[in-house]
């Protein structure tokens, strides 16, 4: 299990610094040891979406969910791969569950206005956040 942490903290490391061919192997191997391992599942996610593969990142962040219903930040970006793919109300949903996760996440709030401007629900993009987790709860739970 250390090495697993330790290996996943080279590959954030290096895919911070832009040797992402470096990084996505130390993934891919971490997931060939720990093939639910949330954190490894939702990097290399992430990897692929900067990379333009983002149905291959959707299924990745979707399996980071699986194993760690809770993870905020791969609900957030979810929501990014799923906005790529102009999947806007997916991505409305992805960007609510994080915010049920951490209500007051900054990025993933303004993530989630730019998606309801884009489908012309202004009102709802500057409205303030429904009051706690307890008005999604079944969504973020629902099939991923």
């Amino acid at each position: 299990m250390r090495a697993t942490r330790e290996a996943l903290a080279l590959a954030t490391q290096l895919h911070r610094q832009g040797n992402v061919g470096e990084a996505e192997r130390i993934y891919r191997r971490v997931l060939a040891v720990q093939p639910r391992d949330p954190d490894a599942l939702h990097y290399l996610g992430v990897l692929c979406h900067q990379r333009g593969q983002s149905n291959e990142a959707i299924d990745l962040i979707r399996k980071a969910i699986a194993a760690a219903p809770g993870y905020a930040d791969a609900h957030n970006n979810l929501g990014n791969a799923l906005h790529a793919l102009n999947r806007l109300d997916e991505a409305v949903a992805a960007y609510r569950c994080a915010l049920d996760l951490r209500p007051h996440h900054a990025p993933t709030q303004n993530n989630l206005g730019i998606v309801l401007r884009s489908l012309g629900k202004l009102d709802e993009a500057i409205a303030p956040a429904p009051a706690g987790p307890r008005a999604r709860a079944a969504v973020c739970r629902g099939p991923l």
